[in-house]
């Protein structure tokens, strides 16, 4: 049977569809398979799918299935007070919501579900409300029930889970050689490591006896140069951070002396020695305050610019100001400052 049909849950909110096949569409539904339908779906998990009605409601041919989807979806205000999540694009109607309309919505449930507004606020299920939950969800009321993967799926998700395509697995790299992979396991049969024994070195730090060191997935890499570099002062502020390696820029910079801290600029002749350092969010928050940086904001002391490294591009704070050229440090080594270069165009 081809047409339109309803789904009516226990709390007279309305589900409108259309199918070539109504009474297939709603075995389907009684199956579970309707998790894009999220509204849909959360009431059959709440009350079950048995306890909602389901009615047809208009027969029609093919060619009418949307105008007439749209027609009911209209007149039920299944976006309001439904359980539809989007409306069917006619003819004469577009499924997706003017500006005008998205702003009305808008303002009426700004506020309405909110703290003291939401009917469920200060509340909890009871342990027979949890349990019926539960229940909804198991045996042959459960969207498993009956199905049963195949070997190529099995086969797919155990490839994908352990091989560094989960979501769980860290890429891993090492910071001598630069190789990097997608996953723990890859890099011991490279290396020809017991994973296990490679898996414990990783975890713990002081006793790794490999190059080797997890990527995490939100690492933000600098490039230091000056007070934050290693037996430095401001150390303290990256001193949990994964050190990457030494690194020496192209020799495109100037590096100044600004007293207690120095300066780089670009445009200049110098090649900088540095140290690549992965951070994390809250750790290049802490460097950014250091630096008087503020991403977004015009820069009125160090801007912050992005350079390659052997590791990836890493970001490197440059000297906004026109600093002294009688403080220039000629060998591009902060460390290495009060060590005078001989001029080789004066011999």
């Amino acid at each position: 049977m081809i047409g339109i049909y309803k789904i009516t849950s226990p709390t007279n909110r309305v589900y409108i569809g259309q199918s070539i096949n109504i009474q297939e569409r709603w075995c389907f539904h009684k199956l579970r398979n309707c998790k894009k339908q999220t509204k849909l779906n959360r009431s059959f998990n709440k009350y079950g799918c048995e306890n909602h009605i389901f009615e047809i409601i208009e027969e029609c041919v093919i060619e009418n299935l949307n105008e007439r989807e749209r027609y009911y979806q209209d007149f039920y205000d299944v976006l309001n007070k439904g359980l539809n999540c989007i409306l069917t694009n006619s003819n004469d109607r577009s499924g997706v919501l003017s500006e005008e309309t998205k702003l009305k919505i808008s303002l009426a449930r700004k506020g309405k579900y909110t703290k003291e507004n939401n009917p469920f606020y200060g509340k909890k299920h009871s342990n027979e409300t949890i349990e019926k939950l539960r229940n909804s969800q198991i045996g042959e009321k459960s969207w498993k029930f009956g199905k049963k993967e195949s070997d190529e799926t099995k086969l797919k998700k155990s490839i994908s889970q352990s091989r560094g395509k989960g979501s769980a697995a860290k890429k891993v790299l090492n910071v001598k050689t630069f190789q990097k992979w997608d996953c723990l396991k890859d890099a011991a049969e490279d290396l020809g490591y017991n994973y296990s024994t490679l898996k414990g070195w990783m975890k713990n730090k002081k006793n790794n006896k490999t190059n080797l060191i997890y990527m995490e997935k939100r690492d933000i890499l600098i490039f230091v140069y000056g007070t934050l570099r290693k037996n430095n002062g401001n150390h303290r502020l990256i001193e949990n951070a994964k050190f990457l390696g030494e690194h020496i820029t192209e020799p495109i910079y100037n590096l100044y002396s600004l007293g207690g801290f120095p300066a780089l600029k670009p445009g200049g002749v110098t090649a900088v020695k540095g140290e690549v350092y992965a951070v994390n969010k809250e750790e290049a928050r802490r460097v950014d305050g250091l630096e008087g940086y503020t991403p977004g904001e015009q820069a009125t002391f160090y801007d912050k610019i992005q350079i390659e490294t052997p590791w990836g591009q890493a970001g490197v704070y440059t000297y906004v100001r026109q600093p002294n050229e009688s403080s220039l440090i000629k060998s591009g080594d902060w460390m290495n400052r009060f060590e005078k270069v001989e001029d080789l165009t004066t011999i």
